[in-house]
């Protein structure tokens, strides 16, 4: 899961056991979740000249892995899962914010886009800034100028969010969090 951030451990175990199940006819499946921006972002990475010969993400393996197969990709299959329908994020949204009016729900629901991890993190956002709700009561609707200033938050993508969620936390948070990210995720 979230194989965008693979560790070069990571990387360096899965190119030579993909060529070992190869080499020894091995049955093998790989199975990765990855986001899609990063994907592509990842994958137009790796289709350029790389001089250390270091392995730099999933997509960079696959390549690797590609090119060594004369370009072959039959091996490979790339889905990109579908956007949730809005009323499978209703719940969601009314469980946690179950004040919000019905406009107000659907206005968030259409700028999340069917994204289930955009939601969660607009509702945390809403969660902690309880001032746009009446009475200042996230369990309630949000006041009309409330409901205008959560719109504009939402209106940032989903990565400029998290990135403001992070800015806005007290610093006896935000410096634990940043080392904590800085040695990063191990997946072995």
């Amino acid at each position: 899961d979230d194989a965008q951030w693979a560790d070069v451990d990571t990387l360096r175990f899965i190119e030579p056991l993909f060529l070992d199940a190869l080499r020894h006819r091995w049955p093998l499946l790989v199975l990765c979740t990855h986001w899609q921006q990063e994907w592509n972002t990842q994958l137009a990475a790796a289709r350029t000249p790389n001089a250390d010969n270091e392995r730099r993400s999933v997509a960079d393996v696959c390549e690797r892995l590609a090119t060594g197969r004369g370009g072959e990709r039959g091996w490979l299959q790339v889905e990109p899962l579908p956007r949730l329908e809005q009323d499978a994020l209703r719940e969601l949204l009314t469980a946690a914010l179950p004040g919000l009016t019905a406009e107000q729900a659907g206005a968030l629901l259409e700028r999340v886009g069917g994204n289930p991890g955009f939601l969660v993190d607009l509702v945390a956002y809403a969660r902690t800034h309880a001032r746009p709700f009446e009475g200042r009561d996230t369990a309630r609707p949000l006041t009309e100028s409330g409901a205008r200033q959560l719109l504009k938050v939402a209106r940032l993508d989903h990565h400029q969010l998290v990135r403001k969620r992070f800015d806005e936390l007290d610093d006896a948070l935000r410096q634990p969090l940043a080392m904590a990210s800085y040695q990063g995720s191990r997946f072995l």
